[in-house]
């Protein structure tokens, strides 16, 4: 009877290939597998805040955020009384320090350690009023974030609205079809606003789970992952829609919303029922600030 014939197992070639290629310099395809486990220990390590400096831009103040290796994205917010603009980085460390702004945008900057474990750094931008503001995240990955200020208030008051004019001739009466000008809104508004008005009502379904979220109340896995779903829908919605010039910043305010909810759904998710991430409960409390502004924008429908 022939005996079985003995092997001896050896590791994939695969990974001795990738151990050579990452000490000899020698171009190959590294598996994937190997690249992830090296990325999940990397990301693993805090990352270390080095600066946070205001500088001036093209269109007002830019505070630049500096840090010793690639920054996560950051969840951010718009609160009042004082008016302010948050942003919290998570796995990012940072020693408590204060910055003070220059001219009439920006009145201080604040930085600190928002949560130990996990390490969560929250920066506070303090305005002197309210203005609009992007952030730029194309060189996160280097290390640095840039939040862009504008200098001009982010809802310009605008003049007066004039009495209807009339429309008169010598020879017109009441009987010759005569009309008032109606200062209705324009037929770009009213299409858009029978649009929006549904997906509207959607997001206000939503508040109730938002304001437990704010209030770092339990809430059950169900309505979270419920409502998760239909806030990435929305957001799929509004990014969708084009509004009108007049309407352009209550529809990004809008969208941000739904920016700011999905962040608190996903953190709130994480604790499977549990007590709600402070991180979440800010991301919840700008939404709901948000949306209480964008609703001040729209028109009636």
């Amino acid at each position: 009877m022939r005996r079985p014939r003995r092997t001896t197992w050896r590791p994939p070639g695969d990974c001795f290939a990738a151990a050579r290629a990452l000490y000899s310099g020698t171009p190959t395809l590294i598996p994937l597998v190997f690249l992830a486990a090296i990325g999940g220990a990397v990301q693993d390590r805090p990352v270390s805040l080095s600066a946070v400096r205001v500088t001036a831009g093209p269109a007002g103040p830019v505070v630049s955020i500096a840090a010793e290796g690639p920054l996560p994205s950051p969840t951010v917010g718009v609160l009042d009384n004082p008016d302010r603009i948050y942003l919290d980085l998570r796995g990012v460390t940072a020693a408590a320090s204060k910055t003070t702004g220059a001219g009439d945008v920006i009145a201080r900057v604040r930085v600190a350690l928002h949560s130990a474990a996990p390490p969560v750094t929250r920066i506070v931008i303090d305005l002197v009023r309210p203005v609009g503001h992007s952030v730029d995240l194309s060189r996160r990955l280097s290390g640095t974030i840039d939040v862009s200020l504008r200098a001009a208030a982010e809802t310009p008051s605008l003049p007066p609205a004039a009495p209807p004019a009339r429309i008169s001739s010598p020879s017109s009466s009441p009987s010759s079809g005569t009309q008032v000008a109606s200062r209705r809104p324009g037929a770009g508004v009213r299409q858009y606003m029978i649009r929006m008005t549904p997906f509207i009502q959607r997001l206000e379904a939503l508040r109730p789970v938002l304001e437990s979220i704010d209030k770092r109340s339990p809430v059950a896995v169900e309505r979270v992952d419920a409502a998760a779903v239909e806030i990435e829908r929305l957001r799929a919605d509004f990014a969708s829609m084009r509004p009108p010039g007049t309407l352009v910043l209550a529809h990004d305010l809008l969208r941000n919303v739904c920016g700011l909810a999905s962040t608190a759904l996903s953190l709130t998710s994480l604790s499977k029922g549990g007590t709600v991430p402070s991180e979440a409960a800010s991301a919840a409390a700008g939404a709901l600030i948000l949306l209480a502004r964008a609703r001040a924008e729209l028109p009636e429908p």
